[in-house]
């Protein structure tokens, strides 16, 4: 007689099942394996359900009911199988979520590589801070005897290193952008109650012949009729990210937000920035004009980091205007600048965007007027 040893007592081995491995002994009883569902019943039990007897009849039932009973247990457990592995992917998916939230959120401006140290926006510790970072990078620049070079003997050649001059103004000062200025101070906005309405000549108590320099000063004069300033282009541009700028100079996108108003009029040129666009901001946004203008054709690239083409500013409307005006309008921003004819560069020129409006390189100006001049 074998014996098994459960739970330090021992017990007459009833029956070794085959399929699942499993030792079942004599105080277990008769039944269906809780591991495989096979029958587990003596010798005789099992003559008694081949006979069909009275016994046998209720023995078979009896097992029919624990299989029934097993097959529902086996389908509770897969289904709550399938609602862990859902809760685990959800888990997951906001353990990921969490873990690239700063690299997901993390804003990409242009602005910061255009500053001023002597800025007057700036307190005396920002000052210093970025003075001696000019320093340092301006001795590491024009430094030739401390050198770096690697020596590449597989390839036989020989590599100078090259400092990294680029600077993350935000980790430098632990600031905003706000305390940073544009280049050209030309290009801030005037509020509508200080704008120029027209220039006192203090020489006006007399007759005095103007010479050729005087009459050159008379050009820079600000245009004061709005149909003229239309039709100037001056080499104005702005710096928008994608995919909003393909849309906006292939006229899909009519309508540009922004929290400030500008007073310029005429040739907008459209810059791409340098952040490059995922693939979902991409198909959201299309989406999205898709529904507005209906089937219309969507460009088939989004560079970035370039000069894409050109539009007139027609206006620059405050968000209550706005909406009187175009009821149906999808832009929410406090300022929104009417965009018009739209012109796409069939060459695009690459270029770095600065803050707000700005003026383009004169030579790319130039270039990119002649580059719509012969698509024309």
């Amino acid at each position: 007689m074998e014996q098994s040893f459960s739970s330090a007592r021992i017990y007459s081995i009833k029956k070794d099942i085959l399929d699942c491995g499993r030792i079942v002994c004599e105080q277990e009883g008769s039944g269906l394996c809780f591991t495989c569902g096979s029958v587990v019943c003596t010798p005789k039990e099992q003559e008694a359900i081949i006979r069909q007897s009275k016994t046998g009849v209720k023995l078979y039932q009896k097992f029919m009911n624990q299989k029934s009973e097993l097959d529902n247990r086996k389908e509770n457990s897969i289904s709550n199988d399938e609602k862990l592995k859902s809760a685990l992917e959800h888990r997951d998916k906001l353990l990921e979520y969490d873990r690239t939230v700063e690299k997901r959120t993390k804003v990409i401006d242009d602005e910061n590589d255009y500053f001023q140290i002597d800025s007057k926006w700036l307190d005396e510790k920002e000052r210093k801070i970025l003075k001696k970072k000019k320093e340092e990078l301006d001795e590491i620049m024009y430094n030739r005897q401390k050198k770096n070079f690697t020596f590449d003997f597989a390839g036989r050649k020989i590599v100078e290193e090259k400092p990294n001059f680029n600077i993350d103004v935000d980790d430098l000062l632990k600031s905003d952008t706000s305390i940073f200025e544009c280049q050209d101070a030309s290009t801030f906005d005037i509020p509508s109650d200080l704008r120029l309405v027209y220039q006192d000549d203090s020489n006006s108590n007399g007759y005095m012949q103007c010479s050729v320099k005087e009459e050159n000063k008379r050009l820079n004069i600000r245009i004061q009729d709005k149909d003229l300033q239309e039709m100037s282009d001056d080499g104005y541009c702005l710096s928008l990210h994608q995919p909003y700028a393909s849309l906006l100079v292939a006229g899909i996108k009519g309508h540009e937000g922004r929290v400030w108003y500008t007073s310029y009029r005429g040739r907008l040129w459209i810059h791409s920035a340098g952040k490059v666009p995922t693939k979902q901001d991409i198909e959201e946004l299309e989406n999205m004009y898709r529904h507005i203008r209906g089937n219309c054709e969507f460009p088939k690239t989004y560079p970035h980091g370039c000069l894409l083409g050109c539009v007139d500013l027609v206006d620059c409307l405050p968000q209550d205007e706005y909406k009187i005006q175009y009821p149906d309008g999808e832009i929410a921003s406090p300022y929104v600048f009417i965009c018009e004819n739209a012109k796409e560069l069939s060459i695009k020129f690459p270029m770095k965007g600065k803050h707000k409006i700005f003026k383009l390189d004169s030579n790319i100006h130039h270039a990119a007027k002649k580059t719509l001049l012969k698509k024309i």
